[in-house]
């Protein structure tokens, strides 16, 4: 038995184990998480493969580190999932001379020679690396994206990573790209094909933003956890999300980045609804930046 065999048996197994009873809880908030964010009728790609390589429970446990605490495994099982666990997820340039073909990381540059090359079939390509017994083994490629957006895509992940250690960089891109690869595969189910790009120009993919200047850490974080209208949700990537509601239905999305926060809508009238309970509640802890539009590709990209 090849070891492509023996890891494709193996991730079949984690699979499995991620579809029993007592993780389907677990399971649909990890779907709700993955899909968070995109419009309606997204066509999901990837989200077992995330699911099992690097959703995270509350915790800090995954679903790797939950098979091996219910498994007996063999030497070889536990090194397989040692590999898969410390796997690669990323956007790599084909490079080929006359001595032979490899990878490069479009984000750390770092080359990979690969022993199934026959995987290789495009290029660029989006895909997971395995280093196991000295070999890197390709898997998951993703079949159905848009060549031609392997800029765009590099620019988004950059962006978001600027974006968020603008500051303080401790944190190198590829480690981020590695606990961050949510982002990959968000821009994919966006560019996922033509007629996905093609409706960017209806009014329904564009989000409606205001940005805002906090001008007192303390005092805004008091005010905005007292106030019923603002449930905090999660802090994902480092950043702080709530929702703003106004009669038990969702107004608008926040994300706070540091000393500022973001306004997100869907439409004009949700924003300027929101901007006034925000002036009311907030007004003393911060200053309005700006209005702006921003289509899905802006979103994704950290604009």
């Amino acid at each position: 038995m090849t070891i492509e065999i023996k890891i494709e048996e193996i991730l079949d197994e984690l699979l499995l184990f991620t579809s029993e009873g007592e993780y389907s809880d677990e399971v649909k908030k990890a779907y709700e998480l993955y899909m968070k964010g995109l419009p309606d009728g997204t066509i999901e790609i990837g989200f077992n493969n995330w699911l099992v390589f690097d959703y995270k429970f509350e915790n800090g446990s995954s679903f790797i580190e939950e098979y091996y605490k219910n498994n007996n495994l063999n030497e070889v099982e536990v090194s397989l999932l040692k590999a898969i666990e410390n796997s690669t997820f990323s956007v790599f340039t084909v490079i080929e001379t006359d001595q032979r073909k490899f990878l490069k990381d479009v984000f750390t540059r770092e080359d990979y020679d690969i022993k199934n090359e026959e995987r290789i079939d495009r290029n660029p390509i989006i895909a997971r690396i395995i280093n196991y017994d000295h070999s890197n083994i390709i898997i998951d490629v993703i079949e159905k994206w848009a060549e031609s957006s392997e800029k765009g895509i590099k620019q988004a992940i950059l962006k978001k990573y600027n974006e968020i250690y603008s500051e303080n960089r401790d944190m190198a891109i590829g480690e981020f790209i590695q606990k961050n690869s949510i982002i990959i595969y968000k821009y994919l189910m966006i560019y996922k094909d033509v007629e996905i790009k093609s409706v960017f120009e209806d009014e329904e993919y564009y989000v409606y933003q205001s940005k805002y200047k906090i001008l007192s850490s303390d005092s805004f974080k008091l005010a905005i956890n007292s106030s019923k209208a603002f449930i905090f949700q999660t802090d994902e990537f480092k950043n702080e999300i709530y929702e703003l509601y106004e009669d038990n239905l969702l107004l608008a999305e926040i994300e706070i980045i540091n000393d500022k926060f973001n306004v997100e809508c869907r439409s004009q009238e949700e924003l300027d609804q929101a901007n006034l309970i925000i002036e009311d509640v907030l007004s003393d802890n911060v200053i309005k930046l700006k209005d702006e539009v921003l289509n899905i590709e802006d979103l994704i990209s950290g604009r």
